[in-house]
């Protein structure tokens, strides 16, 4: 079976369909809402077959760790970068191949100057946070 008897003989019902796919994808973002989601979904479809690998640690701040911040500590978001810092020592104290943050630490810290001095220094004491190292240092600037 053709692709001509499959669409009735009608290849302008063909382009004009291309055509739309092509706008949405460019321009449109018809599909955005649904998109992320279905991505969301897929991934821990994915993951709930795979087994963890055991030398990897995630440390997670979410939405429960926020609010344990704020009742307990009186800190709310952003966290202070001496949170961070307090942190990585701790990390740093296991021995780690390396540690990854996935926050970016674009403006300098509302505490002022030595709160992002403070991250400078734990995270330049050790080799294990070279990714981290390499954010700070737009905070020297």
């Amino acid at each position: 079976m053709g692709m001509r008897a499959w669409f009735g003989g009608r290849p302008v019902l063909l382009a004009a369909f291309l055509l739309f796919i092509v706008l949405d994808f460019f321009l449109l973002h018809g599909f955005a809402p649904v998109e992320h989601p279905l991505q969301d979904a897929l991934l821990r479809l994915h993951a709930a077959h795979r087994t963890p690998d055991p030398d990897v640690v995630v440390v997670n701040v979410d939405e429960p760790s926020l609010l344990a911040a704020q009742k307990e500590l009186g800190v709310g978001w952003p966290w202070p970068r001496a949170m961070y810092a307090d942190l990585l020592q701790g990390i740093l104290k296991q021995d780690p191949k390396a540690v990854l943050f996935d926050i970016y630490f674009v403006d300098p810290s509302s505490r002022g100057q030595e709160d992002d001095a403070y991250l400078v220094q734990v995270a330049t004491a050790s080799d294990k946070a070279s990714a981290l190292r390499d954010e700070i240092d737009r905070l020297r600037d």
